[in-house]
């Protein structure tokens, strides 16, 4: 899985991160401060035994599950039968950064049916786009308004799907994160982590919440070796993150070709400028500031370090098609194609991009993704 850092002026800490940007984040350090002197009686982060739900295993999932082991804490992961069968036989396996190891998962299952309905402290939402919906229904019934939930999913919409199930339920403990990292997923629970874990951003779903659930799961990553923030719009930040991906995975996806070739192949630009191009106008038309004021800045930005610095990486479109996986085009190009309808505005490149990627997952997967998923209603 890749996500990328978009921060203007930020000096990479890998050749995959990008060096795009958006808010400043909150200084760490002063963000900690700040929730020492205002944090609630019950704390994740200083001392408290934490129970946490982890739903989905595959490559964030994983990851998330054992950052969070470094932090000592009691964690349940809900995802397919055979990364839950590897798991509970084997653990989780991770090569890469920091050192390969194997961490043990305390309880691994493939249906929440299994669970005692007692909340969860802790809930992170870790599947693909396209199963938000059956995630969070599955899930509801393990909050209360004390559970914090993060969505830590690519896309856009997710969290709009996961408040309209949640609702009040959770108030503002609905948050945000977004992950600067290079993961693939080597087996049913085996990862290969290419790159360190950049700074993580965290915010609640709606700006006007307080964010004390935000500093207590920044806490909680901080205290397992993560690099955690607060930002003040996780909104810009998806969006941002969402423009990018848009504008090179389908494209690496539909050519066979890592980042770098698209500088070869004739036509992919031109492509790659109108979905961009479409992109910025929909954001315009939804009242969505961006980091940069027009798209020629993000394009410059592109063209000039982007480009170069991703040029053998293959975005996770690309992987999810070479294993005739269904990707997740309707929450990238079809979303700012959808959301162009809904707000009048043309979408012609993304429109034909969605319909290409959709097309050539048809050919390699005949029957919907979701009829085989075992992430179902329990």
């Amino acid at each position: 899985m890749f996500l990328a850092d978009f921060r203007p002026g930020h000096a990479p800490n890998s050749r995959h991160n990008s060096g795009f940007g958006s808010s400043p984040c909150l200084f760490p350090l002063a963000s900690e401060l700040l929730f020492r002197a205002t944090r609630p009686a019950k704390s994740l982060a200083w001392g408290f035994a934490v129970k946490i739900l982890i739903y989905g295993a595959g490559s964030v999932g994983l990851w998330a599950g054992t950052t969070l082991a470094k932090a000592d804490r009691e964690m349940t992961l809900v995802g397919r039968r055979e990364p839950v069968q590897a798991l509970r036989n084997e653990g989780i396996r991770w090569r890469g950064w920091g050192g390969d190891r194997v961490v043990p998962v305390h309880w691994a299952v493939e249906s929440t049916a299994s669970l005692s309905p007692a909340p969860f402290d802790l809930i992170v939402v870790a599947v693909k786009s396209f199963d938000t919906g059956n995630a969070v229904s599955d899930i509801e019934r393990f909050t209360s308004p004390e559970t914090i939930v993060v969505s830590l999913q690519d896309g856009l919409g997710n969290l709009e799907t996961m408040a309209a199930v949640l609702g009040s339920r959770v108030e503002g403990n609905l948050l945000g994160a977004t992950l600067t990292t290079d993961i693939e997923l080597t087996g049913p629970a085996a990862i290969h982590v290419k790159t360190r874990a950049d700074q993580m951003r965290i915010a609640p779903f709606h700006r006007w919440h307080p964010a004390p659930a935000s500093h207590s799961i920044a806490a909680l990553f901080r205290e397992a070796g993560v690099e955690a923030a607060i930002c003040p719009d996780i909104q810009q930040e998806l969006w941002a993150r969402a423009i990018l991906q848009s504008a090179i995975g389908p494209l690496t996806a539909l050519y066979d070709i890592p980042v770098g070739g698209l500088r070869c192949r004739e036509g992919a630009l031109d492509v790659l400028e109108g979905v961009v191009e479409e992109c910025f106008a929909v954001a315009g038309a939804s009242g969505v500031k961006l980091p940069w004021k027009q798209s020629g800045d993000f394009l410059r930005r592109l063209y000039s370090h982007t480009l170069s610095e991703m040029a053998e990486h293959r975005p996770m479109m690309w992987r999810d098609l070479q294993k005739g996986q269904r990707t997740e085009i309707d929450a990238l190009n079809g979303y700012f194609s959808a959301r162009g309808r809904e707000t009048g505005v043309e979408t012609p490149v993304n429109d034909w991009v969605t319909r290409l990627v959709r097309a050539k997952v048809s050919v390699r997967t005949p029957e919907p993704f979701r009829e085989s998923s075992s992430l179902k209603l329990a």
